[in-house]
């Protein structure tokens, strides 16, 4: 999974699965853009025990976002923010940034996610009220 994330896949998820005769087996999906389906499709055959590839394309619609950084009171953490046709703010704390946190202060990372939560709702209504 690291390979392919490190290769230019957007997502790379694992779904367990029985094969004929009730053969356990994972299947891989990668999602990835256009020009990186080739070395994702190369990856697959050279490293897996895969002898084929079943490949789709799909049409994939993202929100316009931008990272900016909020202070918690167990630090900074990076968030994804996007605004949504309606106006209104969407906003993911940064994984890595919350498990760090995390670890740093021996509090959960769901602590972690909500203390930044809070923090980009609070930056936003600030934001609101100065319109």
């Amino acid at each position: 999974m690291k390979h392919l994330n490190d290769a230019g896949a957007l997502d790379v998820w694992l779904t367990p699965v029985q094969m004929k005769k009730n053969r356990p087996a994972v299947v891989v999906e990668v999602l990835c853009p256009p020009e990186k389906a080739s070395p994702a499709r190369d990856m697959l055959l050279r490293h897996s025990t895969t002898l084929g590839v079943r490949e789709t394309v799909v049409t994939r619609h993202s929100l316009p976002r931008h990272v900016e950084t909020v202070q918690t009171v167990y630090g900074a953490i990076r968030m994804k923010v996007a605004r949504l046709p309606d106006g209104s703010v969407k906003a993911t704390p940064e994984h890595e940034d919350c498990v760090a946190r995390a670890e740093e202060h021996e509090v959960s990372v769901s602590d972690v996610w909500l203390a930044a939560i809070q923090a980009v709702k609070a930056a936003n209504q600030r934001e609101d009220t100065r319109i």
